[in-house]
């Protein structure tokens, strides 16, 4: 594996710079992807989470043929979890720290190449961190300055825009731009800057004067689809001429796949939805990643839960979000992988310790997992976050009467009453305050009875 990777350096693989630790801790367990002169095939398609939990837990994509390691904790539609011991036996390893020390050298005398710099700007953008995109692209320039690639102008503006830095998106261009690129090209990065802007008017005004010139023109027909579908309250009509214009022009054309999905899923005709969302990526790996998330909540809605954890998990690589981690912690809830789901809810509660819902399913996972006492603790304290969120008292008052603790039980539904009343203009609380009456009466006779049978065994015993 040494060889292989030292061969690497010798060719000066830049991309084996991309995701360093990651790659590195993957070819270690052996999953190499080498032909038989151990060349790494590093245009393989894998992807990396970026982003490590308090844990440092770390999932990395792989493909089911190769081959299962002895540190491997599961493989589950292509995707490969590592246990966090497994992690840390790697990183704390003398061979990584002699190898990555090979590869850190020859990443620094690569650092100003122009291939690798581009490489790692796009990587940046694509796990949206924006301001480590624009720095790579100002370097590129400060070491470039007649450079011509409009991408490397434009990858500066868009980020500019992704930080909100509109303003100085639009000088750059006015200022620097212009003076080196067409009036059409200086036009269609615009009309994406409105776009991020969400000012999908004047973004949709520009792509009508460029198709003036080309009204055909299948790139900028594609930008327009995107916009329309935002105005699609006010310009239904030009969206499903605009795309059905585009299919007539190019039936496999992949934004125009995803579109349709998108309106399928609005309508909620999911599995519509998921057959042109599989078209759009098959036609176009490069598709926007939020087809993934798409796919994720398509196949959530009609319970095939193993589906969409597979296509959540392809989405948080490249947007770790709060909400898609819960989507994937309730699909391994219903697949009942209760310590994955625990793992999933644990990464919400760290992107917001108030996300109650998660800390409530945690709860019901370590029910699941016959942890009751950390299932009791989440419970309470979705309490105090949101004591209107009735679903807690009622775990919370089964779990003690699972444990005959019937004081326990009635000093919960004397909280919930006393918190619940508040919300009196709500349904479900109201018909749950009813239910609780009954409950607790229920319970208070209960407590009786089981007094009262131990009253008569303690007799059984003294006679």
């Amino acid at each position: 594996m040494k060889k292989i990777i030292k061969n690497q350096i010798k060719k000066k693989n830049n991309s084996l710079f991309l995701n360093l630790n990651n790659l590195w801790f993957f070819f270690r367990n052996n999953n190499l992807m080498s032909d038989n002169k151990g060349n790494l095939d590093l245009d393989y398609n894998m992807n990396f989470l970026n982003h490590k939990t308090k844990n440092n837990n770390l999932n990395i994509s792989g493909n089911d043929n190769h081959k299962k390691t002895q540190n491997q904790l599961s493989i589950q539609n292509e995707e490969t979890h590592y246990l966090n011991s497994d992690l840390n036996s790697f990183i704390n390893s003398s061979e990584y720290a002699e190898d990555i020390d090979i590869i850190e050298e020859r990443k620094k005398e690569n650092s100003k190449n122009y291939e690798t710099l581009m490489l790692n700007a796009l990587e940046e953008e694509k796990h949206s961190r924006y301001n480590d995109a624009l720095k790579i692209y100002n370097i590129i320039l400060e070491q470039n300055p007649n450079c011509k690639n409009i991408n490397v102008y434009k990858g500066k503006v868009i980020n500019l825009a992704n930080l909100e830095k509109f303003e100085e998106a639009f000088n750059f261009i006015n200022n620097v731009m212009n003076k080196i690129f067409s009036k059409n090209e200086i036009l269609n990065i615009k009309s994406q800057i409105y776009f991020i802007q969400k000012d999908y008017l004047n973004s949709l005004n520009i792509i009508n004067q460029l198709l003036k010139d080309d009204e055909s023109n299948e790139i900028i027909l594609s930008n327009k689809l995107r916009i329309l579908y935002n105005l699609k309250e006010i310009k239904k009509d030009d969206l499903m001429n605009c795309l059905n214009k585009l299919l007539k022009i190019n039936k496999n054309n992949s934004t125009a796949l995803f579109y349709s999905g998108k309106l399928y899923q609005d309508k909620f005709k999911y599995e519509k939805a998921i057959n042109n969302y599989l078209k759009s990526i098959e036609k176009n790996n490069k598709i926007e990643e939020e087809v993934y998330e798409n796919l994720g909540i398509c196949y959530q809605n009609i319970k095939k839960y193993k589906s969409a954890l597979f296509y959540y998990e392809k989405y948080s690589i490249y947007k770790p979000k709060e909400k898609n981690f819960f989507n994937m912690g309730l699909c391994s809830f219903e697949l009942q992988l209760y310590n994955k789901s625990n793992e999933y809810f644990s990464m919400c509660i760290e992107l917001n310790p108030n996300n109650f819902e998660s800390i409530f399913y945690k709860g019901l996972s370590n029910l699941k997992l016959l942890n009751d006492k950390k299932a009791e603790r989440q419970f309470l304290k979705v309490i105090q976050i949101n004591p209107f969120f009735y679903e807690a008292y009622i775990n919370l008052i089964q779990l003690h009467l699972s444990k005959f603790k019937y004081d326990d039980a009635l000093n919960i539904i004397k909280t919930a009453k006393k918190n619940l009343k508040k919300e009196n203009d709500n349904d479900k609380i109201i018909q749950f305050l009813i239910e609780l009456e009954k409950y607790e009466l229920k319970i208070k006779s209960e407590k009786e009875d089981d007094k009262k049978n131990q009253c008569s065994c303690q007799g059984c015993n003294i006679f």
